[in-house]
């Protein structure tokens, strides 16, 4: 077997991005199973990043369109709903 040292790091960015969509993915399924509510996240988020950037990512993946200035909670509150509504018609 060989060493970790043996191995290229991954590259920086590779690693950001990989995080970010397990971190939403986990997030999501929270959402789906009730184990967190969207005002935990809404925290969370809003303790260690700019609270603009992930609802309006969420929206953009489902079509929503929003206007530029909108209150940040405008904005999550379209993406939980985006994000429910979306799993249920799936389902």
């Amino acid at each position: 077997m060989g060493s970790w040292t043996n191995v290229d790091p991954p590259l920086l960015l590779n690693c950001k991005t990989h995080l970010e969509n397990c971190l939403e993915s986990m997030t999501h399924k929270a959402i789906k199973l009730g184990s967190i509510s969207s005002h935990q996240i809404l925290t969370a988020m809003n303790t260690w990043h700019g609270l603009n950037t992930s609802p309006r990512r969420i929206l953009k993946i489902y079509n929503v369109a929003v206007p530029e200035k909108a209150f940040v909670s405008f904005l999550w509150e379209r993406a939980v709903y985006a994000l429910v509504n979306t799993e249920f018609a799936v389902n």
